[in-house]
């Protein structure tokens, strides 16, 4: 342990061991920070391409909630241009749309939970100071998909709150 630059003691202290008995090998000096980067290495590698596959695979979810509300607001669009000529107001055509997804969040989340908790064993081998079956983790990330899917259905629901009744009414 040292003050400066460990790489610059090094000469220092193989002279100092070499004053003392010039019989002892001195090889592989390294600084520990180098050997805990070395320990290391692979575990953030795994932790970097496990993040990636998570981003990829949030994405990909959330393309697909969009796609699947953006396809089904297009499907309703007469019905919601007749619930807004009958006065409707654009905040309950939002919570009309947005409790379509109600479901689909409650059985993703069921599925997924069911699912962590059976692979929580081989996951926890590679998370560093939490469970497998961390409460806080499953809440955090529970949280994060809620808020990613009503993140994805936002810009469907909000294009059924500008559907033009009359407009609507004519849609073939």
């Amino acid at each position: 342990k040292t003050g400066t630059d460990p790489v610059l003691v090094e000469s220092v202290v193989r002279a100092r061991i070499r004053s003392h008995d010039p019989d002892i090998p001195v090889t592989n000096v390294e600084t520990m920070e180098s050997l805990v980067a070395q320990s290391l290495g692979s575990h953030k590698l795994n932790v970097v391409l496990m993040s990636l596959f998570a981003a990829i695979g949030l994405s990909l979810a959330m393309a697909g909630i969009y796609s699947v509300l953006s396809y089904l607001v297009s499907q309703r669009t007469r019905e919601i241009g007749l619930r807004m000529a009958l006065g409707a107001r654009p905040r309950e055509v939002m919570a009309l749309i947005l409790r379509e997804l109600k479901p689909v969040i409650a059985y993703g989340l069921a599925f997924g939970l069911a699912g962590a908790s059976v692979l929580d064993y081989v996951l926890s081998s590679l998370l560093f100071s939490v469970s497998g079956t961390d409460a806080g983790a499953f809440a955090g990330v529970s949280l994060l998909l809620v808020l990613a899917a009503l993140a994805a259905a936002y810009i469907p629901a909000r294009r059924a709150t500008r559907i033009e009744p009359v407009r609507a009414l004519r849609y073939e």
